[in-house]
């Protein structure tokens, strides 16, 4: 896109450049790997298509390998993690601290809640002259701790007011870990809470 920009009330935003393979702002997809070099390929390609385009920022909640192991891997992957984090276009969290109340018995936070932690990240993202967030969401850890069912009603909801977000959401699915917890028509589930699965 050309170098134009989307007004808005005391402010402009960079117009969005990128492509992101089909998905714009507004868009839910899901993206299931098989293994970690696939979850990695995949979805930190994503990454630097969205860190290179002035418009948008990235949240990045890692699952299971957990923030510092997304960081090295990022790295080795060619992604200069400490300038963009400098440049305020990247923050990598820990899914646990992002979507449950840690204790003795961890539970899911509210969707309401949640839903508040995405507006209000985004919103700060605008303040900071974003046009719009690329959201990774990794899912292994929650899955394997048995709170599928609970991340699925927040999709649920998340996929109703999504474009209000002016986000792009991708939420990853290690196979492995559904297979573990008993799924089987894994597509065809997911497919029913997406607006597409990501190849």
């Amino acid at each position: 896109m050309s170098g134009s920009t989307l007004a808005r009330p005391g402010r402009e935003y960079p117009e969005p450049e990128k492509d992101l393979g089909g998905m714009s702002v507004g868009s839910h997809a899901a993206y299931i790997f098989a293994d970690s070099a696939q979850k990695q390929q995949r979805l930190f390609k994503l990454v630097s298509e969205s860190v290179q385009d002035p418009s948008a920022s990235v949240l990045y909640i890692a699952g299971k390998q957990g923030v510092k192991g997304i960081r090295f891997s990022m790295k080795d992957y060619g992604i200069d993690v400490g300038s963009i984090e400098r440049q305020r276009k990247i923050k990598i969290v820990d899914s646990d601290e992002w979507y449950l109340i840690t204790g003795k018995v961890p539970t899911f936070k509210q969707i309401g809640t949640i839903r508040d932690q995405f507006s209000g990240f985004v919103k700060s993202e605008e303040e900071a002259g974003y046009y719009y967030v690329t959201i990774i969401s990794e899912t292994d850890s929650l899955v394997r701790k048995g709170f599928f069912k609970q991340y699925r009603e927040l999709e649920t909801e998340l996929g109703k007011n999504i474009a209000m977000f002016r986000a792009v959401f991708v939420c990853a699915y290690d196979e492995r870990e559904l297979i573990a917890a008993g799924f089987r028509e894994i597509k065809t589930d997911l497919s029913n809470l997406h607006a597409m699965i990501l190849a």
